[in-house]
């Protein structure tokens, strides 16, 4: 499984400080999910690096492009560790970017491929219920 970075011995004193100081369901979920590793979310299948976690017992993920293909980069709060799993970096052919970030024009971006994307999702859906 993949470290997505890889901390120094000063950085790795400092997270272990940091988290000492941190509530029991805190240092637990860390334990469990270490913030220098890479995650994928089981359901989508995007990958993603740990924001933070919460005492209600979940992480929030940055998925933001740097390890997998996205419409545009986010934090995402709400997983549980059941959510999600270790994974290894994508491979060297594998597509990795944010579509908004590489558009010159972001608001042309929305209305020109992110609008009218979401608009066709909406009508199969509805197609779907009929």
């Amino acid at each position: 499984m993949a470290k997505w970075v890889e901390w120094t011995e000063e950085q790795r004193a400092g997270w272990n400080e940091w988290l000492a100081s941190r509530p029991p369901v805190i240092q637990e979920l860390a334990a469990k999910l270490p913030g220098d590793r890479l995650y994928r979310v089981k359901a989508t299948g995007q990958r993603g690096t740990i924001y933070s976690y919460s005492e209600s017992g979940t992480v929030t993920l940055i998925i933001d492009g740097t390890y997998c293909r996205v419409m545009f980069g986010q934090k995402v709060f709400g997983f549980s560790p059941d959510d999600i799993e270790e994974c290894d970096l994508p491979a060297h052919d594998e597509p990795v970017g944010s579509f908004a970030a590489e558009s010159e024009d972001k608001r042309a971006f929305v209305e020109e491929t992110y609008i009218p994307a979401m608009r066709e999702k909406i009508q199969r859906e509805k197609g779907k219920r009929a």
